[in-house]
């Protein structure tokens, strides 16, 4: 058209409603549907009038239907998560259908090219929708092998995505939420580059321009970068990041820009004045992939934490707050990092119930609160492959399968559980898979173990002989919060506190193996006093088998209702004493650790003893009492955590925090961190 071709030399803006897009000037028609009423949600007070709206127009769809032109209707929701589930929420408000991802092309008429698929003829009443996962997404290179969820987040090389031939012709919305490259079919692979713009950029539009001639060749952009000028005379500066998917595009792309940069009369444009040019500069290639980042900037690492029970807040708040100011001070003298290289750890944090989730990362930065079952393996596997650490804070019996699983997929894990003989038995598996499994990282077993590493090696180093050691570790009320007849409260939990009281130790004292049957633990009971402490008046009870770390270290009758949760005569009474026993919001408990070792000198003939204490309070937080067993648990794991995500412990396999590549960063952080520890020589 002649008035089009003038108007786009001149750079004029043309507004035109009917959108003449030819020489016929035929109207671009569209569609009047009962969705034009609804409004952003931003524009609705509360979710009930959202919904309230919504409601409405699916109440004008099922009395007037929908025009033919677009339907089938179909929404496709990707996942199971929180968002596909929100969204599919508010669409069940709709008069709906679901289908299952084989069955749309039926919608559509049988034999239809699913390149353009058919359309009904009449109204349609309804809309549709379509739950799409992993497995409708992609499909294994290798037409012999069937969809594997563990195996297609352990090696997702091997497939390839068919998102874009079997789901997207049929959708008339898409909810997302998965990962871009399977919404939208794309191929691992990914180029971008820089590219500078600078000229009049806005006030002739040529931005505008710029940008449709990206959209038009199938690429996309990012703004990096953007500076206007104030005043017609001024120019503007705009940096964006322009990606596609093939490289052939992208050097169509910036073919296209050239041109716009250097308009001649051989293209058929108009010579631009001075204020119609650009600029244009161009940077370097970059080429990058799943498993491949070229990008100059890091990918912010990720660690998972498993549970959300007292101990999870303290190990949160430590990973969370990396790369942030608050830890630069400590971060760079303990681990003798560059703390400008250290991104920022973001924690994503998993229980089986959301709510409990939610109410730990609440006021964390870089945390993500998610719902999890454990038992579900490939919702475990989804998640645990998202990151580099896994954190485990649940009982015991659990930490065999989420290890199975780490091995599988090749990601640390740290607990603060001790290491039994069934997690022992991953070492080999752990090591051929290249991946450190750290137990025993919290306080007992954890920091009890440091401690003593530390001062039995300060020992050996100056040529001493460990003639004995000694270590007591409790969690404890502070003296004001000891009002109750037994003088405790449980600040763990309640059953590992209860059953440890019916474990059988077996220890050494004077030479001699001493055993103690489960039954007569508490007859055991010894008075025990700390000469720095003569104000805590304490009884010390032998704990399980101390004897398998001398190698390693030296190489209710009232008529109630029962909850349907208590199964066992055992659990009421847990239940029971967990009521009665429970610190209140303003109740301190306390933590305290306590070595003795005495080191013997033969060339000196004399003997030191060595002590050290750890003493720790609950503290108040933003309103919320932080008990001292939850933070020296918690800190604990959270720095196993840390030192596997920055390579500080290089061995492979199951272990304990007895080697020095642990126990010397670790305590070093402690210290840093607020945990102080005691010393004292006589």
């Amino acid at each position: 058209m002649p008035l089009l071709d003038k108007i786009l030399a001149e750079r004029v803006s043309l507004y035109d409603y009917e959108l003449i897009v030819g020489d016929h000037g035929y109207l671009s028609l569209g569609y009047s549907t009962p969705f034009l009423s609804l409004g952003a949600s931003y524009m609705y007070p509360s979710l009930a009038a959202a919904k309230a709206a919504v409601i409405s127009v699916g109440e004008e769809i099922a009395s007037q239907g929908l025009p033919s032109g677009i339907c089938p209707l179909v929404f496709i929701f990707t996942g199971s998560g929180n968002v596909s589930l929100g969204a599919q929420e508010i669409f069940k408000l709709l008069p709906h259908t679901f289908v299952e991802p084989s069955r749309l092309p039926e919608l559509f008429g049988k034999g239809k090219n699913v390149s353009s698929p058919g359309r009904t003829s009449k109204r349609v009443y309804q809309v549709y929708g379509c739950v799409v996962t992993s497995r409708d997404m992609v499909k294994h290179k290798d037409a012999s092998k069937v969809f594997d969820k563990a195996d297609y987040y352990a090696h997702p090389e091997h497939y390839n995505p068919i998102f874009h031939e079997k789901i997207a012709p049929y959708a008339s919305v898409i909810g997302r939420d998965v990962s871009d490259n399977l919404a939208n079919g794309h191929s691992n692979k990914r180029f971008n580059v820089l590219v500078s713009l600078s000229g009049h950029l806005f006030d002739k539009f040529l931005i505008n321009e710029a940008l449709d001639m990206i959209e038009a060749a199938g690429g996309s952009f990012h703004l990096v970068k953007c500076q206007v000028g104030q005043s017609s005379s001024l120019m503007s500066y705009s940096e964006l990041e322009v990606g596609a998917d093939d490289k052939e595009v992208l050097d169509q792309i910036i073919d296209s820009l050239t041109s716009l940069a250097n308009p001649s009369e051989n293209n058929g444009r108009i010579p631009s004045q001075e204020m119609n040019k650009i600029s244009l500069t161009v940077g370097k290639l970059q080429e990058t992939g799943v498993k491949k980042e070229t990008d100059t900037t890091k990918k912010k690492k990720a660690v998972l934490i498993l549970g959300a029970g007292r101990v999870c807040q303290p190990a949160a708040e430590l990973l969370a707050s990396i790369g942030s100011s608050s830890s630069q001070q400590w971060y760079k003298t303990c681990l003798e990092t560059d703390f400008e290289e250290q991104n920022d750890v973001h924690v994503i944090v998993a229980s089986l119930y959301l709510k409990d989730a939610e109410e730990i990362v609440q006021g964390i930065p870089n945390t993500t609160a998610v719902e999890l079952d454990v038992t579900d393996h490939g919702a475990l596997c989804e998640y645990i492959s998202q990151v580099e650490v896994v954190v485990s804070l649940l009982p015991p019996s659990c930490h065999v399968a989420v290890a199975n699983v780490c091995i599988e997929l090749k990601k640390h894990l740290v607990t603060a559980s001790y290491v039994d003989n069934s997690m022992s038995m991953l070492d080999e598996k752990a090591k051929s898979a290249g991946i450190t499994i750290l137990g025993e990282m919290g306080l007992d077993p954890g920091i009890d173990h440091m401690m003593a590493m530390k001062m039995i090696n300060q020992g050996h180093l100056r040529k001493g002989k460990i003639k004995s050691f000694t270590s007591y570790c409790g969690g404890l009320p502070s003296p004001a919060a000891a009002n109750n007849p037994l003088a405790y409260k449980f600040s763990w939990n309640p059953a590992g506190a209860i059953r440890t009281g019916r474990n059988p130790a077996t220890y050494k004292s004077q030479n001699k193996t001493v055993h103690v049957n489960g039954e007569d633990l508490y007859d055991s009971a010894v008075r025990f006093r700390i000469p720095d402490l003569p104000a805590f008046a304490l009884e010390c009870l032998p704990n399980r088998n101390s004897l398998t770390y001398g190698e390693l270290f030296l190489g209710l009758h009232e008529q109630t209702e029962i909850p349907v949760s208590c199964q066992t005569a055992f659990a009421v009474t847990c239940h029971r004493m967990e009521e009665r026993l429970a610190y209140s919001s303003t109740e301190q408990d306390m933590v305290l650790l306590h070595h003795e070792v005495e080191v013997y000198f033969p060339d000196s003939q004399r003997t030191e003893r060595h002590a050290e204490t750890l003493l720790e309070f609950g503290k108040p937080k933003n309103g919320k009492m932080i008990s001292a067993m939850a933070f020296t648990v918690g800190v604990p794991v959270a720095i196993g955590a840390l030192l596997l995500l920055v390579n500080k412990v290089t061995t492979r396999g199951v272990l304990r925090p007895i080697e020095p590549e642990v126990y010397v960063p670790a305590l070093d952080i402690l210290q840093a961190y607020g945990i102080k520890l005691m010393e004292k020589t006589e």
